[in-house]
């Protein structure tokens, strides 16, 4: 007889900026909090529904917050008490999520080194190559988890990709009744953070190109730029960073104020549905890759047509019929008119495809497998249309041959940075721009 030692397993939630949020009803839908947040609580909350016998689970929060209640909570404010309690309840895996540059640290490992912890990292948020070689190199970490197939696959030419598996999220929604689409108005939707990373300020500058076409369209912006953290020092109209809202709001306004046609409704929970249920078109991300892409699903959901930029999460979450992923943000007025004069769109293929691929019991029974110790990897890559992974495998190929090239990571990185770059320097930015787009 086969005896299975039960595992003791801990979800790391860090929700001090948050804390105020009620999540007690996760069926409603992301309350405000972040998807990266917003699956966690998925996650444990549904393992704890299954009430497997193999598994002793435990949420580790940083403060009180209202949470489902059948979770397993316990205080943690600090990474030192988050030591002690690892050792004191004897886990024996613990999961943490990978959401910049300051989590998953040398620091952070070093506070847990004595806790005989396995740590599987989480990377809701893209990891820099530098967090890559720390996470690679941590004898702590057993596994890191990305929350798309194609995320997943930009790790390839990485040695991270030894470590590495994919889990998608869980899209579990209560969807209220939806307006046909052949009955709603050409209005459109945008929900997230409002910052530059985003690109929102593709979508105010895409406007009127818009109007041009559908003057009577409006635009709903869901979000706020104090989603994700309560530090950012607010502009005048208290939407966005001080100097990041001067450059959204710059196209939309006349005589100092916004026009009628653009409606800012701040952080919603689940009142965002009465947008998605009767506008025609949403925009998940203007600008910038997606790991997962919720709002995607969310989207799909309440029977929307979606304009967002090409990136590894949203090749995986859409439906191809349900859309335009475009290759540039200067397409995404024209993609949103493209859209805008769609006269009917039938849905169910693309929620037959949501269904199969990101139910609850779907991702559970991963995450059951990977706990359990299965191997989920894939020993090399499958075909794509995305450029970025054919880059990445011919990269892999030659590093047989030269293996101290870095990951194609690295030179993503580097792009990134001139972009910030670009950002600050504002409109002087502009000329490098145009040289960067050439050079790509």
């Amino acid at each position: 007889m086969v005896i299975i030692e039960m595992k003791r397993i801990a979800f790391y939630y860090t929700n001090r900026n948050f804390a105020n949020r009620d999540c007690s009803s996760l069926s409603a839908g992301n309350p405000g909090i972040g998807g990266t947040f917003f699956a966690m609580l998925q996650v444990i909350n549904g393992l704890g529904e299954f009430n497997l016998k193999d598994f002793e689970l435990y949420l580790f929060a940083e403060e009180k917050q209202k949470l489902p209640s059948n979770l397993n909570v316990i205080l943690t404010p600090s990474v030192d008490i988050l030591a002690q309690k690892l050792i004191a309840k004897k886990i024996d895996i613990l999961v943490v999520n990978k959401i910049g540059a300051n989590t998953c640290t040398n620091s952070f490992f070093n506070k847990l080194r004595n806790t005989n912890v396995d740590i599987f990292v989480w990377c809701h948020c893209f990891v820099t190559n530098k967090g890559l070689n720390i996470l690679s190199k941590e004898p702590l970490v057993k596994k890191i988890v990305a929350v798309s197939k194609t995320q997943y696959k930009t790790w390839y030419d990485h040695k991270i990709f030894k470590k590495a598996t994919y889990i998608y999220n869980i899209c579990d929604f209560v969807n209220p009744e939806r307006v046909p689409f052949e009955l709603r108005d050409s209005d459109v939707v945008y929900v997230g953070a409002i910052n530059s990373i985003k690109g929102v300020h593709y979508l105010t500058e895409a406007w009127n190109y818009v109007l041009s076409y559908f003057p009577h369209s409006n635009l709903y912006i869901i979000g706020s730029g104090m989603l994700y953290g309560t530090s950012t020092k607010m502009g005048k109209f208290g939407i966005a960073e001080r100097f990041y809202e001067k450059r959204l709001l710059k196209p939309i306004l006349k005589d100092g104020k916004i026009i009628p046609s653009v409606h800012f409704c701040g952080i919603l929970g689940g009142e965002k549905w009465k947008y998605l249920n009767s506008c025609k078109v949403g925009v998940v991300n203007a600008a910038s890759w997606e790991t997962f892409g919720y709002t995607m699903i969310e989207m799909q959901l309440a029977g929307l047509l979606v304009a967002s930029y090409k990136s590894p999460g949203l090749i995986d979450t859409m439906y191809p019929n349900d859309g335009i992923l475009y290759d540039s943000p200067r397409k995404l007025g024209a993609s949103i008119v493209k859209l805008l004069n769609v006269k009917s769109h039938n849905d169910e293929d693309g929620i037959e495809y949501i269904n199969n691929n990101f139910s609850k019991d779907i991702v559970l029974r991963r995450w059951c497998q990977l706990f359990q110790g299965v191997d989920l990897s894939l020993s090399e890559l499958d075909a794509c249309n995305f450029n970025y992974l054919k880059i990445v495998n011919i990269n892999k190929k030659i590093k047989k041959y030269i293996p101290f090239l870095p990951s194609i990571i690295l030179y993503r990185d580097c792009w990134l940075l001139m972009k910030k770059i670009i950002d600050l320097l504002g409109e002087p930015g502009k000329v490098f721009s145009k040289v960067l787009n050439l050079i790509k």
